[in-house]
């Protein structure tokens, strides 16, 4: 099976994805990525993650860049309960 990787900047910062996860296609490549970005939205309500644009990049075996998926985050207040104690810290965002 490919191994596609999954890097993404957090506003300015990247984060290189040096493990990477054996997938069928790169469509399945693509639903994981829409599962992570919803994972960083989410990782936003528990106070991880900051306001602004987060970009994940699926790249191949090889290095290539195939497509990515933006998320704006920007919220005017928080939501009541969206604690980091309540809500679990997605397993992509590794630092």
């Amino acid at each position: 099976m490919p191994r596609y990787f999954f890097d993404f900047s957090d506003n300015d910062e990247l984060f290189i994805d040096r493990e990477g996860i054996e997938l069928p296609d790169e469509e399945a490549a693509k639903r994981e990525s829409s599962t992570i970005a919803a994972d960083i939205a989410r990782d936003h309500l528990a106070g991880t993650v900051s306001p602004g644009i987060v970009e994940v990049r699926i790249r191949d075996e090889a290095g290539n860049y195939l497509t990515s998926k933006a998320v704006h985050i920007e919220f005017d207040d928080p939501l009541p309960g969206a604690t980091p104690d309540r809500v679990k810290p997605s397993p992509h965002l590794k630092r």
